[in-house]
This record gives C-alpha cells, sequence and structure tokens, in this order.
C-alpha cells in the first residue's frame, strides 16, 4: 500500500485556549492513531473576526482508517468542526 497526504480543516468553538487545541491534535495524531499517521504538520487559516481555523497537513497508509482519525479530531473539546478538505496520493 501507498500513502496518502491529507489536509484536515478544523474550526475551534472559540479563540480561548487555541495554542493549547493545537497541541491536542497533534498529540491525538502522535499517540491515539495506532502508528497510522507517520508525520504531522499544523499551520493556521484566518476566517474572519479573529478567528482562525487550524489546518492540519499529515501523511499516512492509504486505507488506515482516515474517517477514524477524523471523528477521533472532531471529539476533542473546543472543536466545532472538523473537515477534511484534501487527499492526495503520494
Amino acid at each position: 500500500m501507498g500513502e496518502v497526504a491529507v489536509t484536515l480543516r478544523v474550526m475551534p468553538e472559540n479563540m480561548e485556549g487555541y495554542a493549547e487545541l493545537k497541541q491536542v491534535i497533534m498529540d491525538t495524531l502522535k499517540n491515539d492513531t495506532a502508528g497510522a499517521v507517520k508525520s504531522a504538520k499544523i499551520s493556521e487559516m484566518d476566517i474572519a473576526f479573529g478567528m482562525k481555523a487550524i489546518v492540519v497537513l499529515f501523511i499516512m497508509a492509504d486505507g488506515a482508517g482516515l474517517e477514524e482519525i477524523e471523528k477521533k479530531v472532531a471529539a476533542l473539546p473546543n472543536v466545532s468542526s472538523c473537515e477534511i478538505e484534501n487527499m492526495d496520493r503520494l
């Protein structure tokens, strides 16, 4: 199997605890995915009125349970929504 690069956009409920949320997302991808995520990088996207989305780019094995990872991130505290924006095979 090959690998895929996945872009995930996470919208926080509010900006309080924004930095902590980024760290929790990284910890979740590293520790709670049974080794499916090979590497991850976080960036920010300005939305409006001081709100920022968290954009997560990560590499994982193709067919390694992307839906479960999306559900785990969506279930984190202070996450309003989480959606896959892009997925490319490497």
